[in-house]
């Protein structure tokens, strides 16, 4: 968009009392158009030597006062949709999965929903584009590569595809500490309302079985397969359940943990035992339903 190079009171919030009576800031219909530019630039802040700005975005820029006072009172929430938009931009550049996963181990129940049904988004989309690194050995790092390309560059495509592999296993841990959160909607929503089925598909537990469908066709797109590694972390998560960690704090190299729990968001039964709305949602929706899982489940007893 093209800033007008006629000046007018409202175009550039100039008091009225300026303007002359042909609306040319006092200059008259045969003043010189380049005193009038150096009064436009004037008006915008603008020094001489500085182009004329032809966008409302680098106007924008060029007066960042007013949008740094405002995004310094943006709400968690609004932070959420910010960073999963900075994390599906072009160019790609994932760092900021780091205050996203920050944010879905939030205090606010509110604002940790929000966080891992949007990490929940982005990683469906890494995976799909190839720019998770292999959970199990054999990493398929640069196997879409000719030999003849740079191997420096390959190499770096893979400390990446690793770094966004373990933020994913970073992620996978808070949605295995929400099943044993005190909020039913974080762990699984079963009593929602047709008004709120969208809480069902975003809790904790579907998140945790929703991502086993991408993985899976990540490693193997010629035939059906269950992505092992990630199966068993499902199973992990399930049998030996971990704490929840909404409103965690990291923890001193000398705790022998990573996290201070909160202990006023964890569910009333005893340590490592799931809650009963996990185990008849599980035993219900998933082994109940599905041939694969169920496949999986019996071959992973054995």
């Amino acid at each position: 968009m093209r800033i007008s190079t006629r000046s007018t009171p409202e175009s550039h919030g100039v008091d009225t009392a300026m303007a002359g009576p042909t609306g040319t800031t006092g200059l008259g219909r045969s003043g010189d158009r380049r005193a009038r530019a150096k009064v436009h630039r004037r008006m915008l802040f603008i020094p001489p030597s500085l182009p004329f700005l032809h966008s409302a975005h680098h106007l924008s820029r060029a007066m960042p006062s007013a949008s740094k006072a405002s995004s310094s009172k943006t709400s968690p929430v609004a932070t959420v949709a910010q960073l999963e938009s900075s994390c599906t931009s072009a160019p790609f550049n994932p760092n900021a999965l780091l205050p996203l996963l920050a944010l879905a181990r939030h205090a606010d129940a509110q604002v940790v929903h929000k966080a891992v049904w949007a990490l929940h988004r982005v990683f469906v989309r890494f995976i799909n584009e190839d720019r998770v690194g292999g959970i199990s050995e054999g990493a398929r790092i640069g196997s879409h590569r000719s030999i003849d390309e740079d191997e420096s560059a390959v190499r770096e495509e893979g400390s990446v595809k690793s770094w966004v592999r373990d933020r994913l296993l970073e992620y996978v841990e808070v949605l295995g500490g929400l099943i044993r959160d005190a909020e039913p909607a974080l762990r699984v929503c079963t009593n929602c309302s047709v008004l709120f089925r969208a809480h069902i598909q975003s809790s904790a537990l579907p998140l945790l079985f929703s991502l086993l469908g991408p993985l899976s066709s990540s490693v193997s797109q010629d035939r059906p397969i269950i992505h092992t590694p990630y199966f068993r972390i499902i199973l992990r998560a399930l049998l030996a359940p971990t704490p929840s960690l909404r409103g965690a704090k990291p923890a001193g190299d000398l705790t022998g943990s990573r996290w201070v729990i909160n202990l006023d968001v964890q569910v009333e039964e005893e340590e490592g035992v799931l809650p009963p709305d996990i185990i008849e949602t599980v035993d219900d929706e998933y082994w109940a339903k599905y041939d694969d899982i169920r496949w999986a489940l019996f071959k992973e007893a054995r």
